[in-house]
């Protein structure tokens, strides 16, 4: 009995087998969607040409087709994973594909149920042509990242990630890289091609900059780059950086000796000069030769051309100053004005008689440029009139006096 039991069980499980064979799809079974399905497109690259789609909320296999730009692919794959990578893509493309249910047909494999799309671009960023200049003097040049970055534009809402150089200066100097952090590291040359990426981007650890370092007796260069956004795609263009390293300022010319109101030398005197025009001009000073007394501190008396130290009438560089009487604090510049380079009038108080040159000069961070002296001046201190009416009454003295 135990046998025959045993033996109707295990036919009966045969059964059950067959029966269930007998129902079973002679395709791959297709899965249930998990929620909303989607395509999306990530990790665009515009330098590779690459991008990835990924089909989210889907198990099983699926298929895909390009759908544009024309013309249209073939349907594709037998997918059971959920990522695909495309390349061979090109930048100003925009491109949509579509995801579908595999119906179990491998070949050829047919896109009938769609299930998702996705449509993405590789659009070039623009820019445009930079000037630089600067009155820092010419050790190097700053390359601003920030004016490059104010050109930036980029239709699929990428960020500019930094700038690839095209063509390097064949003339004045040369581009540089520095590594900034605690001016321990040396520039390094820029190569061909290289990409140099947005400074404001890295920590203050690793942050390089960009420097132009003139040659000797350079007035400048020029070099080109082309823009690239954070998803690597460059601009179709390339741009023109043109650099114009500072010089000394021109000559002033125009030195006139006046009294304070305006008229021939006979007080107080007022120096009065053109204006070169020199928009990196940041400190003016003054030098007088007083022929006769020979205050120059010097020792040719009498030369006709024995100027003085110079003094400075503004600058524009230091607001402020080490206190003379405490060297652990600051004061404020006494001759600080931040529109120095505009100045063309300075006052000069004379202390004794005698004859007089005076000199005035231009300064940036570059060098200096002097304008030609004045004619000799002659400048008399008036002797006060004598002084009448002094009288002594009654052992007083009385002060009362009448005169210059």
């Amino acid at each position: 009995m135990q046998s025959t039991k045993a033996l109707r069980g295990s036919l009966l499980a045969l059964a059950l087998l067959a029966a269930t064979l007998a129902f079973s799809p002679a395709t791959a079974p297709v899965a249930a969607a998990q929620g909303t399905k989607t395509l999306t497109a990530s990790k665009i690259d515009g330098t590779a040409l690459t991008a990835t789609l990924t089909l989210n909320n889907h198990t099983g296999t699926w298929s895909y087709q390009k759908q544009s730009p024309t013309p249209v692919g073939p349907c594709t794959g037998i997918l059971s994973g959920h990522t695909l990578s495309l390349t061979s893509l090109a930048v100003g493309s925009t491109y949509t594909y579509k995801a579908y249910e595999w119906d179990g047909v491998a070949n050829p494999v047919t896109c009938n149920t769609e299930i998702a799309s996705e449509t993405f671009s590789i659009n070039a960023p623009t820019g445009a042509d930079l000037s630089v200049t600067s009155n820092k003097g010419s050790g190097k040049i700053g390359i601003s990242f920030s004016d490059i970055k104010d050109d930036f534009a980029d239709t699929d809402g990428d960020t500019f990630a930094g700038i690839k150089i095209t063509e390097l200066p064949a003339s004045g100097g040369t581009l540089k890289t520095l590594r900034t952090w605690r001016n321990r590291y040396s520039p390094v040359n820029v190569t061909l091609n290289q990409f140099v990426s947005d400074p404001s981007l890295s920590g203050s650890f690793s942050r390089k900059e960009l420097f132009f370092y003139p040659s000797s007796g350079s007035t400048g260069a020029t070099f080109k780059f082309k823009v690239r956004d954070s998803a690597k795609t460059e601009s179709t263009a390339e741009y023109t950086a043109t650099i114009t390293v500072p010089t000394a300022p021109s000559k002033p010319t125009g030195l006139t000796v006046l009294d304070s109101t305006g008229n021939a030398v006979s007080g107080r005197l007022r120096l009065t000069w053109t204006n070169p025009s020199n928009k990196t001009i940041s400190k003016w000073e003054v030098a007088v030769n007083d022929i006769a007394n020979d205050d120059d501190n010097d020792s040719n008396t009498g030369v006709a051309t024995d100027f003085g130290s110079w003094t400075t009438i503004c600058q524009s560089t230091e607001a402020t100053i080490t206190d003379p009487n405490d060297s652990t604090k600051t004061i404020p510049n006494p001759t600080y004005d931040a529109d120095c380079r505009n100045v063309t009038g300075h006052s000069v108080l004379l202390t004794s008689a005698g004859s007089y040159q005076f000199k005035i000069q231009a300064s940036n961070g570059v060098g200096s440029t002097a304008s030609d002296a004045t004619s000799t001046i002659a400048y008399t201190l008036a002797v006060p009139s004598q002084v009448t009416g002094l009288s002594v009454a009654n052992g007083v003295t009385d002060t009362t006096a009448t005169g210059a």
